[in-house]
């Protein structure tokens, strides 16, 4: 099965053009898709109650792809707020446990950063991050070309396979070393992750002033596009059970548009969303 959403559900404005009545955002959202990226859980080991309110506002069949926090992905130096990496870790941990409890979590998203390159210490990193946590499924993102160059290529991919990553493919910018190409591998044969990023190759890397962050994900993917990737999915799917793909091409608010699109090219029909609150004077 193949599941489409987005990254968050919060800046995806078309969704609640008719007004959110008295929904909250996620709940309008989970009538559209049965998936989200949960982003917030980067930035801050988020609290349970915040779990169980997501938990609380989303259909039985709905699933959240939690992403690490950034102090287990090296995107930050130390592991503040937190005394030490085991406590991090715990942390995390714990906050996963509302989603668990509700069969609600499809996997954690270890993305790390374009700066983590490939060398010993790192993949000992790695296999520490998988260590911590091993009791539930877990996808592995590189942003640094050097895992996926020459005879690297094979051997990440190995490496994946023997620890017990979920491969996330990328579409992304080809904008040098900071950027990784499409590489179209299952290494596990339950799971698949695929995060569209966009194609907009001179907002990808950051030219030092800041203003990457507005601009890294600004891109609207074409239908020729999206039809290369109904191909790459029929290849796919024979070597993986389920597919969950996000898209994060949301600096220009293109994201659900995208997701919507490519629902439609791939004729899917969701059961089980949240029911849709129908405005009678829209």
């Amino acid at each position: 099965m193949i599941y489409i959403g987005l990254a968050g559900w919060g800046d995806h404005d078309d969704l609640y053009m008719n007004g959110l009545h008295r929904q909250s955002k996620l709940e309008v959202y989970a009538g559209h898709f049965p998936v989200v990226e949960i982003d917030a859980s980067f930035y801050a080991v988020q609290p349970l109650r915040n779990m169980e309110k997501w938990v609380g506002e989303t259909p039985p069949t709905f699933r959240f792809i939690v992403k690490a926090f950034q102090g287990m992905t090296g995107h930050q130096k130390g592991f503040a707020p937190f005394e030490s990496k085991e406590e991090m870790f715990e942390a995390f941990r714990l906050s996963l446990g509302p989603l668990q409890r509700t069969n609600k979590l499809a996997m954690v998203l270890c993305q790390f950063p374009p700066w983590f390159d490939c060398k010993k210490e790192h993949v000992q990193w790695v296999r520490y991050v998988k260590e911590q946590l091993r009791e539930w499924p877990v996808a592995l993102e590189f942003r640094h070309r050097s895992w996926f160059e020459g005879e690297m290529r094979g051997k990440t991919l190995q490496f994946m396979r023997e620890e017990g990553w979920i491969h996330s493919i990328c579409d992304e910018p080809q904008a040098g070393m900071r950027s990784i190409p499409i590489v179209m591998e299952a290494t596990h044969d339950d799971l698949t992750l695929i995060r569209f990023h966009g194609r907009n190759v001179h907002g990808w890397n950051d030219p030092g002033d800041g203003t990457w962050r507005d601009v890294r994900y600004l891109y609207q993917y074409n239908l020729e596009e999206l039809h290369e990737w109904k191909e790459r999915l029929e290849v796919l799917t024979a070597h993986t059970k389920d597919i969950y793909i996000v898209f994060n091409n949301n600096s220009g608010g293109d994201a659900a548009a995208n997701a919507k699109q490519l629902i439609d090219i791939l004729k899917i029909e969701y059961e089980g969303l949240a029911p849709r609150q129908l405005d009678l004077f829209s």
